[in-house]
């Protein structure tokens, strides 16, 4: 019994080693893994933007688009440079928006330049995806042309992504640009709603006091919402008092 209770000891024993060792190769591949991963991270960053120029002109669009994410990945003053050059130059829309999408993040006036005149595209989806980026930045760059978009634009589809932009917005401007949407008799109702949503989500007094003024609207339609989005602004600032 004494023998046999030693193998069985002895069997405990090397499971235990071997887990250690398996538990030691799997910390081991980890590291390998998470290495490699850095070098590769590394070796993105470390690409000189001179170098990615080149790969900008290419007629392949899949190497173009590598270029541009390479750029993208640590953003400075020449690679913002680039890139909005780059947005005014190139033809395929699908890397037009990736671009859009990486330069609306730095904040920059070049990158906003850049962006604003895609607002002269003839294409309404390359018109919206411009809106939306330019929502990004500062209020007092973007606001005033999104209110110019709102005055000029004739297409539906883009002025209604320009209101959901208006998300991103706090000020009095902000409120009264939206407030002129759903006063004016002419305006599409949609349009109106999408005001009005947008106001909700604004929220805040000044909101709320614009949006009463619509609680007894003759559209019945119209008034719902109001309510719906009154009692939002109510109880978010409950839950602040709390």
């Amino acid at each position: 019994s004494s023998e046999s209770g030693l193998w069985t000891e002895n069997q405990h024993l090397k499971e235990k080693i071997m887990n250690n060792l398996d538990k030691n190769k799997r910390i081991l591949a980890l590291r390998f893994i998470l290495v490699s991963l850095l070098v590769a991270v590394w070796g993105f960053v470390c690409v000189k933007a001179e170098d990615l120029v080149n790969e900008l002109k290419s007629s392949t669009t899949a190497v173009r688009l590598n270029a541009i994410r390479k750029l993208g990945i640590s953003l400075n003053d020449e690679r913002i440079r680039i890139l909005s050059e780059h947005l005014l130059e190139e033809k395929d829309n699908y890397l037009k928006v990736e671009i859009m999408e990486i330069i609306s993040l730095s904040g920059s006036t070049v990158a906003f330049n850049a962006i604003t005149k895609q607002l002269e595209d003839k294409n309404p989806y390359m018109r919206s995806v411009a809106v939306l980026n330019l929502g990004k930045f500062k209020e007092e760059l973007s606001l005033p042309i999104l209110k110019k978009v709102l005055k000029e634009e004739k297409n539906r589809s883009v002025k209604l992504t320009t209101i959901s932009a208006f998300k991103n917005y706090k000020s009095t401007a902000a409120v009264e640009t939206l407030d002129n949407l759903v006063s004016n008799p002419n305006e599409d109702k949609d349009i109106k709603i999408a005001s009005i949503k947008v106001l909700g989500a604004i929220g805040g007094p000044y909101s709320e006091k614009v949006l009463k003024k619509y609680s007894s609207h003759p559209d019945k339609e119209l008034r719902n919402i109001v309510d719906v989005e009154l009692k939002k602004i109510s109880e978010e600032s409950k839950n602040k008092k709390k």
